[in-house]
């Protein structure tokens, strides 16, 4: 049975806190081509940015400091926290990607790095963003490639075997636990076909100009366990606008 986002991290937050700050998660799988990938689709900064899903706000960080002037939402109180104390001049709120506190047309960009595929309500979610967009704005948003939440890898070493063993079609939720010592995490996520992700799109007047799977180097790629994602897409990047 699945919970909500937002129960789940008033539980996982501070565990997730932990992770994070030992160095164990990086929030991203792969930041010497995700988040530089990324970040070459921006639009250049002009006016207002919206982060969803910024958890402790490492990456509305980043936006910050190359001169996005970015503010960041999550449904996690005790993530918001972390992320003011962190960044004391930035603008950190508690909200629901589903249901945005803010007025129509009030973003020149929004901005989802790795957090869409967390949202429960992604139709609601994409449909709010649309609203909150100026209508020359952009929303841009990676996520897990979708083949890759179809599957699992299989296999020890360089070697690995990526097997696909459900339907690629079929939403479906995915749960993922990590321990380091006495703390344990549980993370929820969702794996949704990319037809699910373009018609959340359409449904709000929201058209792609660019879709983009990076893919590291061999020397980027690790050695071991992952490897393999030099081989088979790991991350999808999209760019949309309101639709002429």
């Amino acid at each position: 049975m699945t919970v909500s986002q937002r129960e789940l991290w008033e539980v996982e937050a501070r565990n997730w806190l932990h992770f994070v700050r030992t160095g164990r998660l990086s929030g991203e799988r792969h930041p010497a081509f995700n988040q530089p990938h990324f970040l070459m689709l921006l639009p250049p900064p002009a006016g207002p940015v919206l982060e969803i899903g910024c958890g402790e706000g490492r990456f509305t960080r980043v936006l910050r400091a190359v001169g996005y002037d970015a503010s960041g939402i999550d449904v996690a109180a005790e993530l918001v926290r972390a992320a003011e104390r962190a960044d004391p001049r930035g603008r950190y709120l508690v909200a629901d990607a589903a249901a945005l506190p803010f007025a129509d047309a009030s973003f020149d960009l929004v901005v989802a790095f790795m957090s869409l595929h967390h949202v429960d309500e992604l139709e609601r979610a994409v449909a709010e963003v649309a609203r909150v967009l100026t209508p020359a704005g952009r929303f841009c948003f990676a996520i897990p490639h979708p083949l890759s939440t179809a599957g699992r890898l299989v296999g020890p070493g360089s070697g690995t075997t990526f097997a696909v063993d459900e339907s690629y079609f079929e939403t479906r939720p995915i749960v993922v636990s990590e321990h380091d010592e006495d703390v344990s995490l549980t993370i929820q996520s969702w794996h949704r076909p990319l037809t699910v992700y373009t018609s959340a799109l359409e449904r709000a007047g929201l058209a792609l100009e660019v879709l983009r799977e990076p893919r590291p180097s061999a020397e980027q790629a690790d050695a071991e366990r992952e490897s393999i994602w030099h081989r088979i897409p790991h991350v999808l990047h999209g760019r949309a606008a309101h639709a002429a």
